[in-house]
């Protein structure tokens, strides 16, 4: 169903691989990466600090 708006996807973590383009196929038209090791394990305030950076 298409809705009419522009998809943006945001993924976060490390060694991400081919996650991003898999993405473009499931119909984002743009997507923000934040590739580090440091985000390898899932910690809400790190997560919470790179997110809003992104979306500001």
């Amino acid at each position: 169903m298409k809705l009419g708006v522009d998809l943006t996807a945001i993924v976060l973590g490390d060694a991400l691989g081919s996650l991003p383009q898999e993405l473009i196929a499931y119909g984002a038209e743009r997507i923000l990466v934040a590739a580090d090791p440091i985000l390898k394990e899932y910690r809400t305030e790190l997560y919470a600090e790179v997110v809003a950076g992104a979306v500001i």
